[in-house]
């Protein structure tokens, strides 16, 4: 009568009018689900290898070591990307959190060095599945293949590394020793070099980099100002009447054109590069607000075509 609720539940309702200890529904409870479970037929998980590098991409987060200092401790983050055929660890960085911002930091450097893959096999975190993902796979030409919840086997290549990494260089280092992120990324490449240039169980005698080199006429890399451009994050932001958008709390100065407007805004994650891009597809960069600069300029009647006073 009960199939959806917890053992909890099922007691609140029914001790008022049965006699019985908690331990004892409890424990039905648990039998009545072990029977239903056998019932349902098992899914069939095969083990699998891509044929060539690059085809697929399996991708992850990770808790990893803390980072201390006066102010306390502070747990830091690891993302990491492992080529299903080869076994090659394209990216992998640490940070403070993990977010949308480091995942693709990441990414860019990974496929910066080893070219892009044809599918991303990942996980289903918010970062994972974030609009900006899907907006820079498809500029890409990557597919994107999310694991259903609760099946880490579907992704065992990149959990089984971070195991490994979890045994060789967490166990073997002194967090104390590190006094920046940047000094934890420094040994951590040095342990993901040793590992791509270490041979693998799986690779019949080779290692990552030697096994990802038999496929390099098939790998496909992409020029630095294409990627540059392929990884702009997009938004859409309504422009104030003074021509200011807002973009992570950073107030940006618009042409007055585009004032009141709703617009579509690209940026680089590290903000090096804001463009405001107009119906057209025409785009112009923005600078950060300064109301001094503001202060001293000349106002004057505006026109259709105006961009900058």
């Amino acid at each position: 009568q009960y199939p959806r609720m917890k053992a909890k539940d099922i007691y609140l309702q029914i001790s008022s009018k049965i006699k019985c200890s908690y331990d004892t529904i409890n424990r039905i409870y648990k039998n009545i689900k072990e029977k239903d479970n056998k019932n349902i037929p098992n899914k069939q998980m095969l083990r699998y290898e891509l044929a060539h590098a690059n085809d697929v991409w399996c991708a992850d987060s990770s808790a990893g070591p803390y980072l201390y200092s006066k102010d306390g401790k502070q747990r830091l983050w690891i993302i990491a990307f492992i080529d299903d055929a080869s076994r090659l660890i394209t990216g992998c960085k640490i940070f403070d959190s993990d977010n949308t911002v480091n995942l693709m930091s990441t990414l860019k450097s990974a496929i910066s060095l080893n070219g892009k893959p044809k599918v991303l096999n990942m996980d289903n975190g918010k970062n994972y599945r974030s609009r900006q993902m899907a907006i820079i796979a498809a500029k890409l030409g990557v597919s994107l293949h999310y694991d259903p919840v609760k099946t880490p086997q579907s992704k065992a290549k990149i959990e089984r590394f971070f195991r490994t990494l979890k045994v060789h260089w967490l166990a073997s280092i002194n967090y104390h020793d590190f006094k920046s992120i940047d000094d934890y990324q420094i040994s951590l490449n040095n342990y993901v070099s040793l590992y791509n240039n270490t041979i693998h169980t799986s690779l019949n005698g080779k290692t990552p980099i030697e096994r990802r080199d038999i496929d390099a006429s098939l790998i496909k890399y992409i020029d630095k100002d294409k990627l540059d451009k392929d990884f702009l994050f997009e938004i859409e932001r309504k422009v104030s009447f003074d021509s200011i958008v807002l973009i992570d709390t950073r107030e940006y100065q618009v042409p007055p054109k585009f004032a009141r407007k709703r617009v579509k805004i690209k940026y680089s994650f590290d903000f090096k590069t804001v463009l405001i891009v107009d119906e057209n597809e025409n785009a112009y960069e923005i600078r950060l607000n300064n109301k001094v600069d503001n202060s001293i300029t000349r106002r004057t009647r505006l026109t259709e075509d105006t961009l900058w006073i």
